[in-house]
């Protein structure tokens, strides 16, 4: 299995665009816990952008589950993938 780098990486148009929410969660801080798990993972040694990519990845997977599901967006479920970072949530 790719890591979540190497899978927002090699997938250019999906990079863009989760990197885009990222960003928009960062500069308006919303939710909260984006910015601080941003905060946590470079404290632990991640580059700003591998960390980016890996809330990138947490996002991918939260939109994967909510099409999946066909319910709405789960912030319990989402934030809990956030606190779970470095480590990914399985692929729904």
């Amino acid at each position: 299995m790719p890591t979540a780098a190497e899978y927002v990486k090699d997938r250019p148009g999906i990079s863009a665009m989760l990197l885009q929410v990222v960003e928009n969660q960062l500069s308006t801080n919303q939710p909260p816990e984006s910015k601080e798990t941003l905060e946590r993972l470079t404290a632990e040694g991640f580059s700003v952008e591998d960390a980016k990519l890996l809330l990138a990845q947490v996002i991918r997977l939260e939109m994967l589950n909510v099409l999946k599901e066909n319910k709405p967006f789960n912030e319990e479920r989402f934030l809990g993938h956030l606190q779970g970072l470095p480590q990914l949530p399985e692929e729904p």
